[in-house]
Order: C-alpha cells, then structure tokens, then sequence
C-alpha cells in the first residue's frame, strides 16, 4: 500500500506473491496527473509512503532497497519485521540513506515493526507505551513547513489494540496490521476487533484510505488465504 503528495492520494497494494520473496508492487486505483518534464524539484515535494507487512524483513533487505530507490519511497512503514530486541543480543537493522526506527517484540519470536525515514527528512521518535499488547512505533516528520505524525502498528491475534495509546494529532496518519474484520475493507463480516477500530476510528476523527474494492493486502502461507488486515488511516485539518 503507498500514498502520495501532502494530501496523501493513495495507490492501492497488489495481491501478493505466495512464492516471491520480493516487495509486493502497487496497482494504481486512480493514476496521478502526468506532468511532462517532471524534474527533481517537483519530486522532492512529494512525500511518498510506503506501507508494507513484511513477514520477515531480514532476507528481504535487498528487494525493500530496491523498491525504495525506484520509486523514491520518503517513509516506509514495516510491519512483522521479525527481529529481536536490540541492543545487547538483538537484530540491528539498517538502510543506506534512511534513519531507522525500530520497536521489536520483546518477549517470544516474530512481530515487530520498523519505520524508515529519508535522512533528508527531519523526524523525531514519538514514545508510544503499548505494554505488551501491540507492537507501536511512532514518529514525527518535519516536512516542507508542515508537521506530521506517522504511526505504525502490529496488533497480533490474542492481544488489545492498544488504540488509545497512540496521541492522534491534527496532521496524522495511521498504518498498520490491525488483524481486525469489517465491511469498509473488504470483510464478508464484522467482528469484535473490527468495531473497536471503527468506533476508535469516529472518535478520533479519522478516515480511512482503504476501500472495499481493494485488492487483498495479505497472504497467508499456513492457510493458503488472502485477507486485508492491513489499514491506513488518515486525520488532516
């Protein structure tokens, strides 16, 4: 899933493939206008969002690089990235020409989530305390005059939300893996979880960028299904 510009239109996520290991691509849902002679300058005005549950990050390094060089990917936001704690016996996890921010699960394997800045871009680490029910990092980007908090988010199966622990602000956006079933992104049904995002999602004047008619975001291995657990989520005044 990506977003683009300021006012963040988006470009809905491809179904991914169950045999690559590759960066799954984006099919756009409603094409940008085209500008002939598009030059840097009116690139560097664009912040561009990459929104990506990785379920590994680690041997899928080379392929993320790729996809952020080629389409000039200002933030990405990494879900179930997989690594452990740092600093003492942990993953660290670096790319060139972005800074990292990083929370791993602290107890038991998997999840995880990383978000990746352009070190062009001022950004600040914002402190989310989510115990231990979801993995949460957040950050806030100084970018051409405007302030913007980027959450981003893994709620496993079995655990809370942890929704309120976040601080939405005016210029806001929300991504994440929410495991959570509804209607308004693609669900045959509702459940518990789901309502919980969609009342959380009102009271915080949020609106969500998925629709219905997105494609899948989600593969599963075990189960041999696809599913959209992964949202986005935007608030702007």
């Amino acid at each position: 899933m990506m977003f683009r510009n300021m006012d963040y239109s988006r470009l809905g996520a491809s179904t991914v493939d169950p045999q690559a290991d590759e960066v799954p691509g984006s099919l756009p849902r409603k094409s940008p206008p085209q500008a002939t002679g598009e030059n840097n300058n009116e690139k560097d005005k664009i912040l561009t969002i990459l929104h990506w549950n990785a379920e590994g990050i680690s041997r899928k390094k080379l392929a993320l690089a790729n996809r952020l060089k080629k389409e000039d990917i200002k933030v990405a936001c990494v879900q179930e990235s997989h690594l452990t704690p740092h600093p003492k016996h942990g993953s660290r996890f670096t790319m060139k020409g972005y800074q990292t921010f990083k929370q791993d699960r602290q107890y038991g394997p998997k999840g995880g989530v990383i978000t990746l800045v352009k070190n062009d871009i001022t950004a600040l680490e914002i402190k989310v305390n989510a115990g231990d029910r979801a993995e949460m990092i957040g950050t806030e980007l100084y970018f051409k005059d405007k302030s913007i908090k980027i959450y981003n988010c893994y709620c496993p199966q079995g655990k809370e939300h942890a929704l309120h622990a976040m601080n939405i602000g005016d210029q806001c956006i929300v991504v994440g893996d929410f495991n959570s079933h509804s209607p308004s992104w693609g669900y045959e049904n509702e459940d518990a979880r789901g309502e919980e995002v969609e009342d959380w999602q009102t009271n915080m004047s949020l609106v969500l960028l998925n629709s219905p008619e997105d494609p899948p975001t989600f593969y599963s291995r075990s189960w041999m299904m696809i599913s959209t657990p992964d949202l986005a989520l935007e608030r702007r005044t």
